[in-house]
């Protein structure tokens, strides 16, 4: 599975390449937010060697041999058969199922809290608008900026499965506690504005 995350600071890209990517099970990607161009990252360089594939050695083509002689035949007269015409194969609809997921729902201090959006696409692909919040009695923090203003995250989302990060990081060594808190995700059509889909997942942190 791949994940991508937009960071530049130094220790938080040490944190995501080697622990919290791996320890989820991604193949992490740290890159700029627009995605217009291909980052890669001093110390993280992709790891592949090319590929040589060996081209067939021709064959010698076998002399042809002497026609015999026929007699000729009058050729039979050929019908024309028209080619039917055939229809345009109709397009399906697009289904998308959306799931937050959380790594746990108690987190501890020292503890990897994940959280991300797991969203599986059937029929055609789709371009829609991720919506994902924090919710602390009320009081909301929107992705991808966790700002109290609403935003969202405008996506192409092809045919099969996609897993996008929302939130992860190592739970720092905290005394207090707290019960009640939840997160928010929606997935609307960024065409027609319909709603795909809505998922509410609660949360507490505190010592083991």
């Amino acid at each position: 599975m791949f994940s991508i995350e937009y960071l530049t600071d130094p220790a938080k890209l040490d944190l995501y390449y080697t622990t919290a990517a791996p320890a989820a099970g991604f193949i992490p990607h740290a890159t700029v937010r627009d995605l217009d161009r291909l980052t890669i990252n001093p110390g993280y360089e992709p790891d592949c060697e090319p590929t040589w594939t060996p081209t067939a050695a021709a064959t010698a083509t076998p002399a042809a041999s002497a026609t015999p002689s026929v007699t000729p035949t009058v050729a039979p007269t050929l019908t024309r058969t028209p080619t039917p015409v055939t229809s345009a194969t109709p397009t399906q609809p697009p289904n998308l199922h959306l799931e937050l997921w959380l790594s746990t729902h108690a987190v501890h201090p020292g503890s990897l809290f994940e959280v991300r959006l797991d969203i599986v696409v059937t029929g055609n692909e789709v371009v829609a608008d991720l919506y994902a919040a924090l919710d602390v009695f009320g009081e909301y923090w929107f992705w991808p900026q966790w700002e109290h203003e609403i935003s969202s995250s405008h996506r192409w989302l092809p045919t099969g499965k996609t897993w996008i990060p929302v939130l992860w990081f190592v739970w720092p060594d905290t005394t207090d506690s707290l019960r009640g808190l939840a997160f928010h995700a929606a997935a609307v059509d960024a065409d027609n504005g319909d709603l795909f889909g809505y998922e509410m997942e609660t949360w507490s942190y505190g010592p083991r």
